[in-house]
C-alpha cells in the first residue's frame, strides 16, 4: 500500500513539475515578446508560439493586412510564428524605405518555399543582397538592354508576337476561346528571345512541359504557407510540397537542356541572349582562376538567374493581361472608348507602336487601373532589413522581414476616390485629358530590388492589348456571365480561367 502511494504521488508531482515548466515556457515567452517588441511599430498582440496567424484566418493575407492597416496605422508589425514582420501601407513610406533607404531593406528571407524555387538563395528574384546577386542583376540587366536603344528591337519582337496572336484569335471565328494559352505563347516567346533566341508554336511538346510546371507551380508556391512559419512541417509528408519538388525538377531539366544546347553552340563575340551572356561570364570567370565562377557563376546559379527571368517575365505579363481582358468584359463601354481613340490617332493599316502611348492616353489609363485594382504580386517578395534602420517614426532591426502592401497603397481612400471602383480616368488630367504621373502607384516596386523586366512589361501590355482592340471586339459567349474579378491568392494573383468571343471589328 505504501509503495502504491508511492508512486501515485510521484506522478502527481511529476504532472505538476511539467505543468509548471509549461508555464514557466508561457510567461518567458510572453515576456521576451513583450520586450523585443517594445520599440517597434503597434500591432494586434501574438500569442505565444504562433504569433498572429489567427488574425490572418478569414480572408486573403494581403486583404486581412488592409484592415489591420485602418487599426493600427500605415506601418504596423505581426509575428508569423515568432518571425517579427512589418508591413508597410502606405506610398511615402514605401518609397522611404525602397528608394530613400533601398539598401537598408535589399535583403531576403531564407523560406523552404523560396529557397526551393532559388537552389537556396541563387539567381536575383530571391537572392540575399550581396556580390553574387549584384553580378547577376547586372548581367542581366545588359542583356535586357541588348535590344537597342529607343527599345526597337524588342518592339519588333513584341509587334511580331501581336501579328500572330491576332491571327490565332482570328481563327477562332467568334467562338468562345479561353485566351490563356495565345496569351502565354506570345508572352513566352518574347522573354524566350531574350533567354534562349528562340520561340515556341502553342504545340510545341516543351512549351506545353514549360506551361504545366508553371501552373504547377502557381498553384503550389503560397498555398501551404505554414511551412515558411513553421519550416519543420516541410520535413513531413506533404503534397504540395511534393508537387513543387516535381515541377521544379521538370523545371530544371528544361533549363538545362537549353543552357547545354548553348554551351555547345555559343562562340567567342556578342552574345546572342542571356544563356550566352552568363556562360561567357562563367568562362571568363574560370579564367581568371579564382573562386568567382564557383561561388558566384556555378551551372547552378545560371539555371536559377535564367528562371527567374523567363519565369518571371512570362508569368506576370499574361496574368496581367488576363485581368486586362476580364475588366473590359465587365466594362464594355471602356472598350468602345479605348476604340474610338484609336480610331481617331491611328490609321486604319498604320501599325501600333510605343511611340504612341502619348497618343493613346485614354488606353494607357485603363492598363494603369487594372494594375492599381489587381497588382499581380498584392504582397510582392518579403525584404529583410540588412543593418539596423527605420521607416517613419519606427525603428526596423537587423533581419527584421518587410513586407510591401500594393493592395493597400493601390486602394489608399487617402489617395483614391472611390478605390473600389474600376476608373481610368483618375489616371488623366480632366483638363487637357493627358496621362497623370505619380499617385499612390507602385505595381513594380521601385529601387534596387524593383522589377528588372519593368520596361519590356509596359511595352507588352501596350502593344499586346492595343493590337487586340484594333481588331477585334471582346464580347462574352451567350448566356454566360462576366468573369469573377476575385482571383486566386497565391505566388501571382490570377483570375479564374474564362472565354472570350473575339469578334472581328472589320467584319
Amino acid at each position: 500500500m505504501l509503495l502504491v502511494q508511492s508512486v501515485l504521488s510521484n506522478i502527481q508531482f511529476a504532472e505538476y513539475a511539467l505543468l509548471g515548466a509549461v508555464v514557466f515556457l508561457l510567461c518567458w515567452l510572453m515576456f521576451a515578446e513583450k520586450k523585443r517588441t517594445q520599440f517597434a511599430p503597434p500591432g494586434p498582440r501574438p500569442l505565444p508560439l504562433i504569433g498572429n496567424l489567427l488574425d490572418m484566418v478569414g480572408a486573403d493575407p494581403h486583404i486581412r493586412l488592409t484592415e489591420m492597416a485602418e487599426t493600427f496605422g500605415t506601418v504596423f508589425q505581426v509575428r508569423f510564428g515568432r518571425e517579427p514582420v512589418v508591413v508597410i501601407n502606405d506610398i511615402d513610406l514605401a518609397k522611404e524605405a525602397l528608394v530613400k533607404n533601398g539598401d537598408d531593406f535589399a535583403g531576403r528571407a531564407h523560406l523552404p518555399t523560396t529557397d526551393l524555387l532559388s537552389n537556396s538563395g541563387m539567381g536575383i528574384a530571391f537572392a540575399d543582397y550581396g556580390r553574387g546577386w549584384r553580378i547577376h542583376k547586372k548581367l542581366t540587366h545588359n542583356s535586357l538592354k541588348m535590344f537597342g536603344q529607343g527599345m526597337f528591337q524588342l518592339e519588333d519582337k513584341i509587334t511580331t508576337e501581336a501579328d500572330w496572336l491576332c491571327g490565332y484569335l482570328k481563327t477562332s471565328s467568334g467562338a468562345p476561346l479561353d485566351p490563356y494559352l495565345p496569351l502565354n505563347t506570345v508572352v513566352g516567346n518574347v522573354i524566350s528571345s531574350i533567354c534562349f533566341g528562340k520561340r515556341f508554336e502553342p504545340e510545341d511538346d516543351e512549351f506545353r512541359t514549360i506551361i504545366g510546371y508553371n501552373e504547377g507551380l502557381v498553384d503550389t508556391v503560397g498555398k501551404d504557407a505554414l511551412i515558411d512559419v513553421f519550416p519543420w512541417l516541410a520535413k513531413l509528408p506533404n503534397s504540395t510540397v511534393t508537387k513543387m519538388k516535381q515541377c521544379l525538377k521538370t523545371r530544371d531539366n528544361v533549363l538545362n537542356n537549353n543552357i547545354e544546347e548553348h554551351r555547345g553552340s555559343f562562340k567567342d563575340g556578342q552574345p546572342r541572349d542571356l544563356v550566352d551572356a552568363l556562360l561567357k561570364a562563367q568562362a571568363e570567370a574560370a579564367a581568371e582562376g579564382g573562386r568567382k565562377a564557383q561561388r558566384y557563376l556555378s551551372d547552378e546559379h545560371i539555371l536559377t538567374t535564367v528562371n527567374d527571368v523567363f519565369g518571371g517575365g512570362m508569368e506576370t505579363s499574361t496574368t496581367t493581361l488576363r485581368w486586362i481582358l476580364a475588366f473590359l468584359l465587365h466594362h464594355p463601354e471602356v472598350q468602345k472608348r479605348i476604340q474610338a481613340e484609336m480610331q481617331q490617332v491611328l490609321c486604319a493599316n498604320d501599325p501600333v507602336r510605343l511611340s504612341d502611348r502619348e497618343r493613346l492616353p485614354y488606353l494607357e489609363a485603363t492598363i494603369r487601373e487594372v494594375l492599381r485594382m489587381r497588382p499581380v504580386a498584392p504582397l510582392a517578395i518579403p525584404h529583410v532589413a540588412i543593418r539596423d534602420s527605420s521607416v517613419g517614426d519606427f525603428d526596423v532591426p537587423q533581419g527584421t522581414r518587410v513586407m510591401f502592401n500594393l493592395w493597400a497603397i493601390h486602394h489608399d481612400e487617402r489617395h483614391w476616390t472611390d478605390p473600389a471602383t474600376f476608373n481610368p480616368d483618375r489616371f488623366l488630367d480632366a483638363k487637357t485629358g493627358q496621362l497623370l504621373r505619380g499617385g499612390s502607384f507602385l505595381p513594380f516596386l521601385a529601387g534596387c530590388r524593383g522589377c528588372l523586366g519593368e520596361s519590356m512589361a509596359k511595352a507588352e501590355l501596350f502593344l499586346f492589348t492595343a493590337r487586340i482592340l484594333r481588331d477585334f471586339r471582346l464580347e462574352l459567349p451567350d448566356g454566360v456571365s462576366p468573369p469573377s474579378l476575385q482571383g486566386r491568392y497565391g505566388v501571382v494573383m490570377a483570375p479564374d480561367r474564362y472565354d472570350i468571343c473575339f469578334r472581328p471589328r472589320n467584319a
